[in-house]
């Protein structure tokens, strides 16, 4: 009778810690799930406000391209001159881009001081003075578009890290 009750002890003993096995594999499971759940989450968010600020984005450069267009009566001239101010906006959201990502350096703060300046008088000889507070809107803008940009390409990282480490 002792032995039949010490195999017992013994059988229930080896299920307890296979059972607790299995649940601690269980708890890591379901932690593995809501990791993984938050950073969908997370991830949707940050490209929902993606999409909004990109959409905002090309209406204020939209806005700012017909403030700085050419009023000269000679289309190759008119189309000259839309072109290079074009160029001159792309740099500078360029520069936004670079100084985000890369860190901001005396070169890359003189260039963007250059090409803001250079648009603003445009803009102030086409008689839109609150061009200024546009400009820097759309450079907020942008910033803000490639922090998020950032933070998403972090997040989708953390992702295949997580799955690489999955739980078996």
């Amino acid at each position: 009778m002792k032995q039949i009750i010490s195999s017992l002890n013994e059988n229930l003993k080896c299920l307890e810690k296979e059972f607790n096995q299995q649940f601690d594999e269980l708890k890591s499971k379901l932690k593995f799930g809501k990791e993984y759940a938050n950073f969908f989450i997370q991830g949707k968010k940050i490209r929902t406000e993606i999409q909004k600020l990109r959409n905002n984005l090309k209406e204020l450069t939209a806005s700012s391209k017909s403030k700085l267009e050419s009023k000269k009566w000679f289309a190759e001239e008119r189309e000259k001159r839309n072109k290079e101010r074009e160029l001159f906006l792309n740099n500078l959201l360029d520069v936004q881009i670079e100084i985000i990502r890369l860190g901001n350096t005396a070169e890359r703060q003189e260039r963007l001081t250059s090409l803001q300046n250079e648009l603003s008088e445009v803009a102030i000889r086409h008689d839109h003075k609150e061009f200024k507070a546009e400009l820097d809107n759309l450079c907020q803008v942008r910033k803000e578009l490639t922090r998020l940009e950032i933070k998403l390409e972090s997040l989708k990282a953390q992702q295949i890290a997580q799955i690489q480490v999955l739980p078996k």
